[in-house]
């Protein structure tokens, strides 16, 4: 036996209840009466005793607990970031949610805008997550979707030092350096460490 859970925030079923002029909680719950008859119907074994719905106090009271206990201990962050804008749901989509240039659900040209978004520091579990796949009965296709989604990136940290050339009017004791990170190994080819005591060419 299931449970059943019911994803039942977002700005789609906000924009719905407002194109058919009916209050966000009535037209939300409407719509779970109806899927759950349906489910029903067609004799599927969920246990109904355990059932929720995001969008109850019940509910997402102990979300917002478990994500005030994250911001405690410095597992989320705040940052800009650029997403795929939906302008028709007014929403965010993943990746996976962009089909062909448009949104999954409203068909819109998706847009890259720029705001600022909450992250956790998946990045701090990379090793431990990328492992324990290897431990779960999932078809291969969700576990590789997984691994996209944790992405743990391999590359190097390197400052990268430059100095005028003999014949430009700066001194050659002008340096520029620019520390970074990169993945890209074709970007390091052209590196080289200097001779003692001497700034890169």
């Amino acid at each position: 036996m299931q449970p059943m859970g019911w994803d039942a925030f977002g700005m789609p079923a906000e924009n719905a209840a407002i194109q058919n002029q009916v209050p966000p909680a009535k037209w939300t719950y409407q719509n779970i009466d109806y899927m759950r008859n349906q489910l029903k119907a067609l004799g599927f074994a969920y246990d109904w005793s355990r059932e929720f719905a995001t969008c109850d106090t019940s509910y997402y009271r102990w979300e917002q607990w478990f994500f005030t206990k994250l911001v405690e201990k410095g597992l989320v962050y705040k940052k800009m970031s650029t997403v795929n804008w939906d302008p028709v749901d007014q929403t965010v989509l993943a990746n996976e949610q962009v089909i062909e240039g448009r949104g999954w659900r409203s068909g819109a040209l998706v847009e890259r805008k720029e705001i600022p978004l909450w992250f956790l520091k998946i990045t701090d579990y990379a090793d431990e997550l990328l492992a324990d796949l290897d431990k779960v009965e999932w078809p291969e296709q969700v576990k590789t979707m997984q691994r996209n989604w944790i992405g743990k990136s391999r590359g190097v940290e390197l400052t990268l030092i430059s100095r005028q050339r003999r014949q430009c009017l700066r001194p050659v004791s002008s340096l520029y350096h620019s520390p970074g990170y990169t993945a890209r190994r074709d970007l390091c080819r052209g590196c080289r460490r200097p001779p003692a005591g001497q700034a890169g060419g």
